[in-house]
């Protein structure tokens, strides 16, 4: 089938076809998927592995200055009950993410700041605000959500 002459030519058009259009180009061969399904496996195992460890240390550092079993155990379920505990096990278990992120930016031919969209939005100051209050917005409304539940629980 002939195209239409009277069409405008397709161009690309969403980053992500001139990211992979990008990639393509610089190395000549087609994109590996199976980098992508890597990652994903490696972050989540690092999620994992990183939340045990951490566990682990708290519990032993706990332990090696003087605290029981009873103390230990009463400070932790406290501390994961607070707003406090799920910050820190959240920014635990997004290290490994953003490691992945940043490693698998780092080792592709794109540069990084285009890879990872690190480049200038053109948002005004107040606009930005309201991007940065919209963003924590859920997390805020959820550690709200979590202490009043546990309230009740």
């Amino acid at each position: 089938m002939q195209e239409n002459p009277y069409q405008p030519p397709r161009t690309l058009s969403t980053p992500d076809e001139l990211l992979l259009r990008e990639a393509h180009d610089s190395t000549g061969d087609k994109p590996r998927l199976w980098t992508v399904f890597a990652a994903l496996v490696s972050a989540i195992a690092g999620a994992l592995f990183l939340s045990v460890v951490f566990a682990i240390v708290a519990v032993a550092w706990m332990v090696s200055t003087g605290h029981s079993l009873e103390e230990v155990d009463a400070t932790v379920d406290g501390f994961m009950e607070s707003p406090l505990g799920y910050a820190v096990i959240m920014l635990v278990n997004q290290l490994p993410v953003f490691t992945v992120a940043w490693t698998a930016a780092w080792l592709s031919p794109v540069p990084i700041a285009r890879r990872l969209d690190l480049l200038p939005s053109g948002l005004s100051p107040l606009q930005f605000a309201m991007v940065v209050l919209g963003v924590g917005m859920p997390f805020f409304v959820g550690v709200g959500l979590t202490q009043a539940l546990s309230d009740f629980i």
